[in-house]
């Protein structure tokens, strides 16, 4: 516990001084400067998560981390936001060697990657498995459990569901108040299952304020956490293709249109400004478009 205590007020120092340097040397604005310590406050959760058996300490970090890092944040983020990123670190690491913690400067030469590609499509026996797969006899898989069955059940953004706090939840009405994207607020739902999951892990660990937190830090969970704790129990289940929790939230979305609910519907629930963004989400299975085209084939045979 000590050990921890450390690591963040180490972690909390250096974000402060950064800031400073930020605002004072460089001549940022404070909006630029809050989303910069933010966005490095996320790293360094990244950081301490990947190194947390070699004890690393921060201001080593190498390229091979910025690599990892870009690489997590690809997955949901635009070539502009990772080349504003990649930018991010290589000033923290001139920050670091202006304060004499390290000797070089980090370089990255980065490779655009080609957008908007299709995801392989994941069929629900395979999401149903991954997140029937956490033992929720014990504290640990119960809090897995219910994180796995939260992010599928309402599709919500995985920066959003480790932000939940216990306010936000009505029990007698099964949804859930979302802060998203641009502070923008909206309704999520969950299921009975989901609902009697999320009572149980109240009822258990009984938390204060967020709902899923670190019970040696107190802090809510990372998002890095919760990625690697997805890819675990995928691994467990023998699962061939990649999922992360973004993954659960696109399943959400195609599994929902192949149900037929409509794209206007699922782009509310998701909080998406635009249906356009939301088609993009949505993947169908080969099965579906056939079985879509015979009905329709069907149906004019009948005229």
């Amino acid at each position: 516990m000590k050990v921890m205590r450390k690591v963040v007020d180490r972690d909390t120092a250096l974000i402060e001084d950064f800031y400073e340097y930020l605002m004072y040397e460089r001549c940022f604005s404070t909006k630029t400067c809050t989303e910069y310590v933010k966005e490095v406050s996320h790293f360094i959760d990244y950081y301490n998560l990947i190194h947390m058996r070699d004890n690393s300490k921060l201001y080593s970090f190498e390229l091979k981390d910025v690599e990892g890092y870009v690489e997590v944040k690809s997955r949901t983020s635009s070539n502009s936001s990772l080349r504003w990123v990649i930018s991010l670190l290589v000033t923290l690491s001139k920050f670091l060697r202006s304060q004499n913690l390290r000797d070089d400067v980090i370089v990255y030469d980065f490779r655009p990657r080609v957008q908007y590609v299709k995801k392989d499509y994941i069929d629900k026996e395979t999401i149903i498995r991954l997140i029937n797969s956490p033992n929720e006899e014990n504290p640990i898989g119960l809090r897995d459990k219910t994180i796995l069955y939260l992010l599928y059940s309402t599709g919500m953004r995985v920066s959003e569901l480790v932000s939940l706090k216990i306010n936000m939840v009505n029990f007698a009405e099964k949804k859930i108040r979302i802060l998203g994207k641009g502070d923008k607020e909206r309704i999520v739902l969950f299921d009975d299952t989901t609902a009697l999951l999320l009572k149980k892990y109240i009822s258990e660990v009984k938390p204060k304020n967020y709902i899923f937190f670190n019970s040696k830090t107190q802090r809510p969970l990372t998002i890095y956490t919760i990625e690697y704790m997805v890819r675990k129990y995928a691994k467990q289940q023998d699962i061939d293709c990649t999922i992360t929790p973004h993954s659960l939230r696109r399943c959400f979305a195609s599994h929902l249109c192949e149900a037929g609910v409509g794209m206007e519907q699922i782009q509310e629930l998701l909080g998406h400004s635009s249906v356009s963004t939301t088609e993009k989400y949505v993947i169908i299975s080969k099965e579906f478009v056939i079985n879509s085209a015979r009905t329709i084939i069907n149906k004019r045979k009948c005229i």
